[in-house]
């Protein structure tokens, strides 16, 4: 039998799982063989061991003939668009809805079962003042909204959210600062203090995603310079989710003329990857940065013919077709990254966070009458799952996009009933949870959640 890397990982790890003895650092081939446990040998006579021995090998047998059938469907293109079956939570205008408009921008596992963060804007005329929400689920079907604590979500945003520090830690602004949060259980959260030398600045910082990683936890977001001229890519680490400490600045990687911007950060490559996109004014497009521990930072140099450029629909239309990363994970050959290329959805993947490909445009899978765009992507049975949004109708409304392997992509079809009809619908985060996937976004100027069961 013929078995890829990723393949021979798996069962390598399930063998290894099932029996304390299998020698680290064995060859593959010699996981087939059976190891007695040198404390059993004495213990077990020639003819007992080989009956045993026959026994335990048969079980071996049917072990890996087991998971290679699990790794096939897994690897099967002809599941990628119906391994899922996709349906909306109900509205419910106690917790998802509100005065003015409420949205969930990012959901993990965590607290007591899936916790999901965002922003509301009750009543407020100003779209840029608003308060954070956080909303927790036991099983992704059942949600409720935590109270509103003024002193700890009043003025600010949460981007992202992920499992860490003392069980949770949220990141996004408040104000013109950068702000973080942390939770034990994810219904009592607190504000980290602000520190005007890690958080603040001369103009605006924010952050828009945060992981487990580096030193600790590693945040990445954009620095405004007080005039708003030019816009710089940030990063800060954490060893605990309390206490952080801001990267300094390096024109060289983090700015330059422009735009720069952090837009998605994942374990990954050498250690670290971070995605977003940049604009020297020129040449606009995707961008991605790489780090061993977090504090130490490389950009992976721009290559157009990759990361994109200037079109002439971008300019016809003052902008609206940028090239940007918004999310990346590690998964398929290495390193998935979802976006947008113009007015199309856009896929990239890298076997090391440093060499990147751009998956080849499909009009029917990645493009539409206007625009497609992916938001979020995460490794999921069948492969990798990324959510977003496609205004190709009339209106806009949530989309997933499903892969086997990073590379072959299909588009899940369009159900009005689930994935929206009239108005505005959105995808903006998704993660393994619930009843198999959750993912998170808005609806008609309301929260969102949608969940995808596997099919047996």
């Amino acid at each position: 039998m013929t078995l890829d890397n990723q393949q021979e990982e798996r069962v390598r790890g399930a063998f290894a799982a099932l029996t304390d003895f299998t020698p680290v650092g064995a060859e593959f081939d010699e996981l087939t063989d059976v190891y007695i446990a040198p404390s059993v040998r004495p213990l077990v006579s020639s003819e007992s061991q080989r009956g045993w021995l026959i026994a335990v090998a048969g079980a071996v047998v049917v072990l890996i003939l087991g998971l290679l059938t699990v790794l096939t469907r897994e690897t099967d293109p002809e599941l990628s668009a119906s391994a899922f079956t996709w349906s909306r939570v109900p509205y419910d205008e106690a917790v998802f809805g509100g005065s003015g408009a409420q949205s969930m921008s990012s959901v993990t596992v965590g607290g007591p079962g899936l916790v999901a963060v965002g922003s509301s804007w009750d009543g407020e005329e100003d779209r840029n003042v608003g308060v954070a929400v956080v909303w927790t689920s036991p099983d992704g079907v059942v949600w409720s909204r935590v109270p509103h604590d003024e002193a700890v979500f009043g003025g600010s945003v949460m981007s992202s959210v992920t499992a860490g520090g003392p069980g949770l830690v949220a990141v996004g602004e408040a104000g013109s600062d950068a702000a973080v949060w942390t939770s034990p259980d994810g219904v009592v959260w607190s504000r980290v203090p602000h520190d005007e030398a890690v958080f603040g600045g001369s103009g605006a910082q924010s952050m828009s995603s945060v992981t487990v990683g580096g030193p600790g936890l590693v945040a990445v977001g954009s620095s405004w310079e007080e005039d708003r001229t030019d816009v710089a890519a940030a990063v800060w680490t954490s060893p605990d989710g309390v206490n952080w400490s801001r990267v300094p600045h390096n024109k060289e990687i983090f700015g330059g003329a422009g735009f720069q911007n952090m837009q998605s950060v994942t374990v990954g490559g050498p250690g670290l990857v971070a995605v977003g996109s940049e604009d020297g004014g020129l040449e606009p497009g995707a961008a991605v940065w790489t780090s061993v521990d977090g504090i130490t930072w490389s950009r992976v140099p721009h290559n157009k013919e990759i990361f994109g450029g200037e079109d002439s629909r971008q300019m016809q239309t003052d902008g609206a077709g940028r090239k940007a990363m918004n999310g990346v994970t590690a998964g398929g050959p290495g390193l998935v990254a979802v976006g947008s290329d113009g007015f199309d959805a856009a896929v990239w993947t890298s076997p090391d966070g440093v060499t990147w490909s751009r998956v080849p445009h499909d009009e029917s899978v990645f493009g539409g009458a206007t625009t497609q765009s992916m938001w979020s992507v995460t490794v999921a049975s069948p492969g990798l799952v990324a959510v977003g949004g496609d205004s190709s109708g009339d209106d806009v409304a949530a989309a997933v996009w499903t892969s086997p392997d990073g590379v072959n992509w299909s588009r899940v079809p369009h159900n009005k009933e689930v994935f929206g009809g009239a108005g505005f619908q959105n995808m903006q985060g998704v993660t393994v949870g619930g009843p198999g996937l959750v993912a998170v976004g808005d609806a008609e100027s309301d929260a969102a959640v949608w969940l995808a069961a596997t099919e047996d």
